[in-house]
């Protein structure tokens, strides 16, 4: 006869395996929740674990937010909307998105849209504008800062 396992419920383990997977990387208060559920903790314990982990610091939504999107701003690959998706898709709160994201730099996005499309289309003629904008739009670039992106490109090779 297979034995089942028995599902721990105990606060000590879930905390030992919250703080196992805080070692490997940042994490946000969902992905804790998902992984401990995942291991069957009851939620009284997850609730109380994300409580323990939140008063010693190891876990912090808003801090998660700002590594988030330093990170990609520094990369300078991508635009508001995908740096927005990525928080979301770690579960970032809404609010604290929208914190995060009140002092994104939208000169620093177009300097950086024009730099990738011009290291992406080292030769730009009017037939790649398509191209371009689809490059640009999956790289979460609204469709006002490609606009821009792409009247930059046309001035450049318009003056030579």
């Amino acid at each position: 006869m297979i034995q089942r396992k028995k599902p721990v419920t105990d606060k000590q383990t879930a905390i030992e395996a919250a703080v196992r997977s805080l070692a490997c990387r940042a994490l946000s208060e969902q992905e804790i929740e998902t992984k401990l559920r995942r291991q069957d903790f009851p939620s009284e314990i997850i609730c109380e674990v994300i409580s323990y982990l939140k008063e010693r610091k190891y876990l912090n939504d808003t801090a998660l937010a700002n590594l988030i999107s330093q990170k990609m701003i520094q990369d300078g690959k991508y635009g508001e909307n995908k740096i927005v998706f990525k928080m979301r898709q770690r579960g970032i709160p809404e609010p604290i998105i929208q914190k995060t994201m009140q002092n994104f730099d939208r000169a620093t996005e177009l300097y950086s849209a024009i730099a990738i499309t011009r290291k992406k289309f080292s030769v730009f003629n009017g037939s790649d504008k398509p191209r371009i904008y689809r490059f640009l739009a999956n790289k979460g670039f609204s469709g006002t800062l490609i606009s821009q992106v792409l009247n930059s490109l046309k001035n450049d090779r318009e003056n030579g």
